[in-house]
């Protein structure tokens, strides 16, 4: 039995649960047979800079296997967010393929955001954020739109010191050490103005060249110095796109350096939920492909993408041009266009997960495994 040790955050379900039985629900075009609700979050996938699609080539990136197309639709998307009006809580911007941080439409975005009292989550490698504030002073202004920690940049770090980074990440040494200067910055920017801001995460994906009990102190360390929100250890899963019985193979390699990473991070885990930084451990259970096995989808009612390459997607793990069917049209501004796409998505009962996402190498993420096997069973 897995013992769950996440806090509130990462517990997926449970927000679910809570959202839809605050949620209203709506009616396209006033026809009573077509309803839906606005989904608990949108992620959003900007197009980096439109040349490349990320600055890394990290080893473990799920996205590694698909086409990586990148769309022009960023002006398009803000109309979309304003049109909105608020509608839809919690904008994440992150990508499958793509550096959100790469895109100079990031800040107008989250502007927008919280324009309408919405919040945000950014998930990045953190590479450029420390050229974002030296010519932009982006920490500042981040800091100064936030209004408390339902607000949150995660830093993927997943290494300890500048060689596992640079081995695993391909980049440079001086990179992993201008990330540590962000995350510095960042932390002082929220003591020295004394006003609740964002909250700050690290999420460590676990490879062998960076699974060290040195490495592991050593963030953990530097969390507590810099009195930031959270650390989460973890492992990579097995890519995206690609047939079940290579990633049952890779479960193998998951399940044994899940042991080492288990064993080495056990004095560091955090005892009470009150801790911060809180660190905690998230076994492969959570993203085990043996539990794939139900037919109906639920995700849409908890989360929907604007792709990188400029159309709609059912959720974030399958928004690339290698899941093409699963698209449900181009990103519109047009509220009906938008909601038609929505309703399009959560009409469960027309939604086969084995036959359009699992036979073709496709799969959700952590968040739309918990949330679709436990709303199946609740169906059966």
């Amino acid at each position: 039995m897995v013992t769950d040790k996440r806090i509130k955050e990462y517990r997926y379900l449970e927000q679910l649960d809570s959202y839809i039985s605050l949620a209203e629900k709506q009616y396209l075009n006033n026809n009573l047979n077509k309803e839906f609700i606005y989904p608990k979050q949108l992620e959003i996938h900007l197009p980096s800079d439109r040349q490349i699609n990320c600055n890394l080539k990290c080893k473990h990136c799920f996205g590694t296997l698909y086409k990586k197309e990148l769309g022009k639709w960023e002006v398009e998307g803000l109309k979309l967010l304003h049109n909105l009006n608020g509608d839809i809580k919690y904008h994440i911007y992150g990508g499958s393929y793509t550096e959100p941080t790469m895109s100079p439409f990031l800040f107008p975005y989250l502007d927008t955001t919280k324009h309408y009292e919405n919040w945000f989550g950014i998930h990045t490698n953190a590479v450029l954020l420390n050229e974002l504030q030296n010519n932009y002073n982006f920490f500042n202004n981040l800091h100064d739109i936030s209004t408390d920690r339902k607000d949150y940049i995660s830093i993927s770090l997943d290494a300890g010191n500048s060689y596992s980074w640079k081995n695993l990440k391909k980049g440079k040494d001086s990179d992993f050490w201008n990330i540590i200067k962000s995350i510095e910055t960042m932390s002082n920017i929220r003591e020295k103005k004394g006003k609740d801001s964002h909250a700050i995460r690290i999420a460590y994906l676990v490879s062998e060249p960076s699974c060290s009990i040195e490495e592991f102190e050593f963030v953990v360390s530097l969390a507590k110095m810099f009195k930031l929100d959270s650390v989460r250890f973890s492992v990579p899963y097995g890519y995206y796109n690609q047939d079940f019985e290579k990633v049952r193979k890779h479960k193998v390699i998951e399940d044994n350096l899940a042991i080492k990473v288990e064993e080495y991070t056990r004095h560091l885990i955090s005892k009470s939920e009150e801790d911060r930084p809180y660190v905690f451990w998230n076994p492969p259970y959570f993203t085990d492909v043996e539990r794939f096995n139900f037919d109906k989808c639920y995700y849409g009612s908890f989360q929907i993408t604007l792709g990188a390459d400029g159309f709609i997607y059912p959720c974030s793990a399958v928004a690339a041009p290698s899941a093409h069917h699963l698209r449900k049209g181009k990103i519109d501004s047009d509220l009906d266009v938008f909601r038609d796409q929505i309703y399009r998505i959560q009409k469960s009962e027309q939604v086969n997960c084995k036959r359009d996402c699992f036979s073709k190498g496709l799969r959700g993420n952590r968040m739309a495994l918990e949330i679709n096997e436990q709303y199946n069973k609740k169906e059966m």
